[in-house]
């Protein structure tokens, strides 16, 4: 019992040297940035758009958007502060949206902000909007039978990563590819339709500036030349496909698998010859009725479909050369690899003459239940 009053006295002696203190922020009058726009003004000074919800406020599930002009990011925070009835912070941003006029002169200086400040999630994605992201985010937020727009384009994305229809680019994603010597990033695109957000592909960068565009297909396929192509739907309307008199025409394919393996070689002047070889595994969802179920109507078809895969592919890499973008790793291949080598060259010039080629291989799973 005196040991018991002892330790007691003791921790009461402590705690009179105890003291603690933090920043209380009132959950009504904080504003949590869910989404974050920058794109250039007509005045040529960047214009900053920020989008968080109402709380606390007589109207439920509303947002308030403001845009400002500014000359350094940060800054439009501050300005954007002084006319918010909130304390406006970033902890809880969702998208980045970027303009693709300015994404064409770099990004890396525009996403700085968000890199050093600690409140902002990491996984926060990055996006580039084909047009205005404040008209964006305005129009969208109108939409009455979508959720919030931030929720949406949250969902929007997530969804399509999913589907392997853009690439799963987060600001620390940005980041990796960036700094990497032998790596290019890849962006989510979206635009504004009528009363709908849509996902059209990805852009290409050639370290911070936006140098080329996929579409939603050609994006599909190239997460597979990635490596990162997980599950999708494929829809190949070539004219291969098509039947005389028929009103459909074309095929329709789920991805579910994929392998792939990337060779690496040099010609006597020391360019390199890549060959990237791809194997997808998938089901067949819709095509002509016909004997598909047999093994030999089975291998023709999957012979057509890997060699228009093996051209899309190909048309993809002449892209990819165009934009000196290399999303697939291949300079980092060769850093590996051939180090001496690696250090006597400039990967981007090289990489522009560099013959790569990609050839596809396709098996079909299954054809559906019916015989």
């Amino acid at each position: 019992m005196k040991n018991l009053r002892k330790l007691l006295a003791l921790i009461l002696f402590c705690s009179l040297f105890l003291g603690g203190c933090w920043d209380q922020k009132t959950f009504e009058q904080v504003g949590l940035t869910l989404s974050f726009g920058i794109e250039l003004s007509e005045s040529g000074k960047l214009l900053i758009t920020s989008i968080y919800p109402v709380v606390g406020g007589q109207q439920t599930g509303e947002v308030d958007i403001i845009s400002t002009e500014t000359h350094i990011v940060r800054g439009g925070r501050t300005n954007i502060r002084l006319a918010s009835p909130k304390l406006l912070e970033g902890g809880k941003v969702q998208q980045v949206l970027l303009s693709d006029s300015i994404a064409k002169e770099g990004v890396h200086d525009l996403l700085e902000v968000f890199q050093r400040d600690v409140t902002v999630p990491a996984i926060t994605f990055v996006t580039i909007v084909e047009g205005s992201p404040a008209e964006l985010l305005k129009k969208a937020s109108e939409f009455e039978s979508k959720p919030r727009v931030s929720f949406y384009l949250y969902q929007l994305l997530e969804n399509n990563v999913k589907l392997s229809n853009i690439p799963n680019t987060k600001i620390f994603d940005f980041d990796i590819n960036y700094f990497s010597p032998g790596l290019d990033p890849i962006v989510p695109t979206i635009k504004l339709g009528k009363d709908i957000i849509q996902v059209t592909g990805c852009a290409l960068f050639s370290k911070d500036k936006m140098t080329g565009k996929l579409n939603v297909k050609e994006t599909n396929l190239l997460l597979g030349l990635l490596d990162q192509l997980k599950y999708s739907d494929f829809v190949l309307d070539d004219p291969e496909f098509l039947k005389e008199h028929d009103v459909k025409y074309g095929l329709a394919i789920t991805f579910f698998k994929n392998k792939r393996k990337i060779n690496i070689d040099f010609s006597e002047e020391g360019t390199p010859i890549v060959e990237i070889n791809v194997k997808y595994r998938c089901s067949l969802d819709e095509y002509k009725w016909d004997k598909t179920i047999d093994p030999k109507v089975q291998e023709d078809l999957e012979k057509k479909i890997g060699e228009q895969f093996t051209r899309i592919s190909n048309n993809i890499i002449k892209k990819l050369q165009e934009a000196n973008c290399d999303p697939i790793g291949i300079g980092d291949l060769i850093r590996a690899k051939y180090y001496d080598y690696w250090q006597s060259i400039d990967w981007k010039e090289v990489y522009q003459e560099a013959e790569i080629k990609a050839n596809v291989e396709m098996e079909i799973g299954n054809v559906g239940i019916i015989n």
